[in-house]
């Protein structure tokens, strides 16, 4: 190549090297982990199951603001570590370029009222660059329905939503206040759980067959699945390793009917002693 090309194509391909090099690494990305974004998700108070949102950032996070009413806090520079538990984070997640969090901490102990609500959330990269969106909640009465006669109610679709029981050592089960139920630990190798009802709670708790969840189609089918199974005293089952998963109970609880299918479960040691999760949908 002589001398007086030699230049002008050095100066093409640095100026292809500069913009292939300017594009750099995509903008963040947020993506709803096993829902769609679009659409509200509803539970009763203190039963929302997980509500995941993946944040991906390949050019690091320099900030992760979350705002629902007068809240507001940027997760990627908190301090508080009680801020990360609400979250469903170990730790603050600046400079991450993926990160996972969970609302659904927050919302079983923030969001107690009914009513619907609306969580914003906006990630920003290092380069200044960020993705938006919004986490819509509707948190519901058992009794929604109350004011629709007993045939249009008994002819509807049932309703459906997520729960999250929780029991941290020898404390309360929290989120099981709608279905008046409460569980102790049998057995401490398996985790064994023994469900009851609580005291002025549930009147009726039946094992089911998990086809019964997918035939309760109707008000009519549900209630009629839930007033002939046989009752129990009390339900034992597993918890470690996802032991749980796939149980189906039916209970009733003053003039509510419930149908719960457990999709999870997990156990984990805390200073409180051992912690036991169980998450699924139900239907009423």
């Amino acid at each position: 190549m002589s001398g007086r090309n030699f230049f002008p194509a050095l100066a093409a391909l640095l100026v292809a090297g500069c913009v292939q090099g300017g594009a750099g690494p995509t903008p963040p990305v947020i993506t709803a982990q096993g829902f769609d974004i679009a659409e509200a998700r509803e539970a009763l108070p203190g039963a929302m199951g997980d509500v995941r949102l993946r944040f991906e950032v390949p050019d690091k996070m320099d900030a992760s603001w979350i705002t629902e009413g007068t809240f507001r806090a940027d997760l990627a520079k908190a301090l508080d570590k009680d801020l990360f538990r609400q979250f469903g984070l170990a730790q603050r997640p600046y400079s991450q370029s993926d990160v996972t969090i969970n609302f659904r901490n927050y919302v079983n102990e923030k969001l107690t009222d009914l009513g619907a609500y609306r969580i914003d959330i906006e990630v920003t990269d290092h380069r200044g660059r960020s993705a938006s969106g919004q986490v819509l909640i509707n948190i519901q009465g058992a009794n929604d329905s109350a004011t629709a006669s007993a045939a249009e109610v008994l002819g509807t679709v049932v309703a459906t939503g997520d729960f999250a029981l929780r029991r941290i050592g020898p404390g309360g089960v929290s989120g099981a206040e709608p279905f008046g139920i409460t569980w102790r630990t049998i057995d401490p190798i398996k985790v064994t759980i023994r469900i009851k009802a609580s005291s002025d709670g549930a009147t009726k708790i039946a094992r089911l067959d998990p086809n019964d969840f997918q035939r309760a189609q109707t008000r009519a089918e549900l209630v009629e699945i839930v007033d002939r199974c046989i009752s129990a005293d009390a339900i034992d089952f597993d918890t470690a390793n996802a032991a749980a998963t796939g149980q189906v109970l039916a209970v009733r609880n003053e003039d509510q009917h419930f149908i719960l299918k457990a999709s999870a479960s997990e156990t984990f040691l805390t200073d409180a002693g051992t912690t036991v999760v169980v998450t699924g949908r139900y239907k009423y």
